[in-house]
């Protein structure tokens, strides 16, 4: 399969995200209950330079408008806690509890 749309004659795109609305053919899963990216180690930059909110230690505005359009609420710095882990040290990439 094709992962990728011509957007313009110098731009591609990831096939799904041309389209309105927008659902990248990699992102496997049920947004709003468990979803993954199936390229992840491979992803588009546009996608590598997307940090969730939180994840750095900062909100992200577009995250949380991205989740707005869903209908979920923003992720909150509690969101990268494991309940029984200590606090993680900054820059160390997690995954939140509330995708």
């Amino acid at each position: 399969m094709r992962l990728t749309a011509q957007l313009t004659p110098h731009l591609r795109v990831m096939r799904g995200t041309e389209r309105r609305p927008p659902r990248c053919v990699a992102l496997l899963g049920d947004i709003g209950h468990a979803v993954r990216c199936t390229i992840h180690p491979q992803r588009a930059s546009v996608c590598r330079g997307f940090a969730p909110s939180w994840e750095d230690g900062e909100r992200n505005p577009r995250c949380d408008a991205a989740r707005a359009g869903h209908g979920l609420s923003p992720l909150t710095p509690e969101d990268w806690r494991d309940p029984g882990a200590p606090l993680r040290s900054p820059g160390v990439p997690g995954v939140p509890r509330a995708a």
